[in-house]
């Protein structure tokens, strides 16, 4: 099959972070798993200054931290139709002025925060799969642990999600679907009208 669509990044780094049921306590476990592969994560997305301030960069992250796929929480294997960011639902002042140095800072304020540790132990999926790409944009995988370096993060035109897209030889294997943080599809749309991206065509097997 082949579809139409456009390259918004290559995935240049991936971490899976554990979180949720299976971790046993909220102060304990959960904040010592997170903490270091989140402190790699921000070192690889900090050193690209894709972000026009520091705090937007926290604010990325933990937005695709945070994020949900509706198959993951329905417990589905199929690809999901959608995610929703749960940081919708967090206090204002948690994704305000309560950042500091978080993630880098093994003692931030944010680490003790039980709005943030409930909301990740207590939402599927159990692990998460955050993405940075090449050009600096942070997200997560809808299916944890599937993502290599060098897959492509695509919009595909009618399809409302970015996809995940592997090359193989002449054509392209659909890895998964994804959150982008802060990319839509009317914003790639509108970056193609612009001539800011290309459109291209993609045979997927």
């Amino acid at each position: 099959m082949t579809v139409a669509g456009i390259v918004w990044g290559v995935v240049a780094f991936h971490k899976t972070v554990h979180t949720g049921p299976l971790m046993n306590s909220l102060h304990g476990t959960l904040k010592e798993t997170m903490k270091r592969p989140c402190q790699r994560i921000w070192r690889f997305l900090a050193q690209l200054h894709s972000y026009p301030s520091k705090q937007l960069a926290q604010l990325a992250f933990l937005r695709a931290l945070l994020t949900v796929f509706q198959n993951c929480r329905a417990h589905s294997h199929t690809s999901s139709t959608s995610s929703q960011t749960l940081s919708d639902h967090l206090p204002q002042e948690l994704l305000s002025q309560a950042l500091g140095n978080w993630p880098a800072d093994e003692d931030s304020p944010l680490w003790e925060n039980t709005d943030l540790l409930a909301c990740l132990k207590d939402n599927a999926p159990s692990e998460r799969t955050i993405i940075v790409t090449a050009n600096g944009w942070i997200g997560q995988m809808g299916h944890p642990n599937r993502v290599r370096t060098g897959d492509l993060i695509c919009v595909l035109l009618g399809c409302s999600v970015p996809m995940t897209l592997r090359p193989v030889d002449d054509h392209f294997e659909v890895v998964g679907d994804a959150y982008l943080d802060g990319v839509i599809f009317g914003e790639a749309i509108e970056a193609l009208r612009r001539g800011v991206v290309g459109l291209r065509d993609f045979e997927l097997r």
